[in-house]
């Protein structure tokens, strides 16, 4: 298992491509909306491949 997921394995995700990087974060679409009253959600705002990261940057000083 851990030998795929340092492998860069990539997967079609829910909200698009998914891919797994060395330190086992992921770089996937995030999406930003607000909830309607029928139950669906009304995107605001996506970012495409973001890299995951292991700390916020600024988070630790």
């Amino acid at each position: 298992v851990v030998a795929a997921l340092e492998s860069g394995i990539s997967f079609d995700g829910p909200g698009g491509k998914v891919t797994t990087q060395k330190n086992h974060h992921l770089t996937k679409n995030v999406f930003i909306g607000e909830s309607k009253a029928d139950g669906q959600f009304k995107i605001l705002k996506e970012y495409k491949d973001v890299v995951g990261e292991p700390f916020l940057k600024g988070t630790f000083k």
